[in-house]
């Protein structure tokens, strides 16, 4: 099957490449697409979940449906950035992209909830009191 796969990838047929590794069991589009990506990054970009929601939003689709409109997307932006941009990279991108976002909302939420912090232990505290007298009295 990967033999086939990167046969097809020479010939530059991106759809029977990831179909051929698809036939090993446990393999889907996703799959495939981190495998073949290493090969051809600017044909085949990895089909990550953060990428699929950057793009079609509310869509984490694992399809071939899916996977061909996120690599048409990631093509075309690459395209469009000129350069050393291939589909790959922008992919990439919008994964960084997506971990600075969850990043930057959880230190949002661990500032708010510092406040918090302080009450919960305070409260630690007093069950422990609370515990350690009830101890005592039944000994």
């Amino acid at each position: 099957a990967s033999t086939k796969a990167l046969h097809e990838l020479t010939l530059n047929n991106w759809k029977e490449a990831i179909d051929a590794l698809c036939i090993i069991k446990g393999v889907g589009v996703a799959t495939a697409s981190a495998v073949l990506s290493c090969f051809s990054p600017e044909n085949i970009p990895f089909m990550a979940d953060e990428a699929i929601e950057a793009i079609i939003p509310l869509k984490r689709d694992y399809t071939m449906k899916t996977y061909c409109s996120l690599r048409n997307s990631l093509i075309s932006k690459a395209e469009e950035l000129g350069g050393d941009w291939n589909a790959e990279l922008v992919g990439r991108a919008l994964w960084v992209r997506a971990m600075t976002s969850k990043d930057s909302k959880a230190t949002k939420s661990k500032d708010n909830n510092r406040a918090d912090e302080g009450s919960n232990i305070q409260d630690s505290k007093v069950e422990l009191e609370a515990t350690s007298a009830k101890k005592r009295k039944l000994r």
